[in-house]
């Protein structure tokens, strides 16, 4: 039965990034090889990938093209910082779809390339690449790096991070979680994800209501005003079908849109890698 990965920063044609991060291979044919076979070691040919950016280096489209066939599973992109291909190029390359901005996908996970901005009492938990081998920022406990330093070149199973998520989320619940949020969190989470399908079950809102009213969370963001809490909010109405909810779309029915000034205030610098 088909399942979910997520993975980020392959770097496929960027023979420096051996040397920035401390890649342990010889030389780019190396790096592909064992890269292209730790994804198809987990990955199936009816499964889905979600990719956080910086798949390929510019200059290689037809590479990339090649890479990519090679691949097993339907692909999407989340774009980073070095994909500078335009969509409908991605998209007869091999992706199925292409993002130019951070995702919310099944009600909890915030998936984007660079790390966003946390707080405690988020009801997210964000999936990033573009650090590499690196954690830089506090908080982590909200936010998880799956950039290919950090889990040994191969996918990650988007099922069992969604678990882990929502275990956590019953343990220590946020006070801002939407209602289908809740429903999500009273359920024991899913065993054995390997052999189940990525289709979650929906778990029931009144045992998480119950573990909402035992206990809640004072804010810790020192930030005075973090256009992610406004997403937050935006989001508790906008999940409600279950539907893939956007940046845009909130942007759309916020009555002030969040700057790009704003936004930075809140937002990691960049790496130049």
């Amino acid at each position: 039965m088909s399942r979910s990965f997520v993975t980020s920063d392959h770097h496929f044609y960027h023979e420096n990034i051996i040397k920035y991060t401390g890649r342990p291979f010889a030389g780019v044919e190396e790096m592909h090889e064992t890269m292209i076979r730790c994804w198809n070691e987990v990955v199936g040919p009816d499964d889905e990938v979600w990719h956080l950016g910086d798949f390929c280096m510019s200059g290689h489209l037809d590479d990339m093209r090649r890479i990519l066939w090679q691949l097993n599973g339907e692909k999407i992109l989340i774009v980073g910082n070095h994909d500078t291909y335009k969509k409908a190029e991605y998209l007869s390359a091999g992706f199925k779809e292409v993002y130019a901005h951070p995702l919310i996908i099944h009600k909890v996970l915030i998936l984007s390339h660079e790390p966003l901005t946390m707080s405690e009492d988020m009801p997210y938990y964000n999936l990033h690449g573009h650090t590499h081998d690196q954690d830089m920022l506090a908080n982590e406990n909200k936010r998880r790096n799956v950039s290919v330093e950090k889990t040994g070149f191969y996918p990650v199973n988007l099922g069992k991070i969604r678990n882990e998520v929502l275990k956590k989320m019953k343990e220590k619940p946020v006070k801002n979680a939407s209602p289908d949020q809740k429903k999500l969190f009273g359920k024991n989470v899913v065993k054995n994800r390997e052999t189940i399908s990525d289709d979650y079950p929906e778990l029931t809102q009144q045992d998480f209501d119950r573990a909402v009213k035992r206990k809640g969370l004072k804010p810790i963001s020192e930030a005075k005003e973090n256009p992610f809490d406004v997403l937050a909010k935006q989001a508790k109405q906008e999940s409600r079908a279950g539907q893939t909810v956007t940046l845009e779309d909130f942007e759309r029915q916020m009555k002030k849109r969040v700057s790009q000034k704003s936004a930075e205030k809140q937002m990691p610098g960049k790496m130049r890698i």
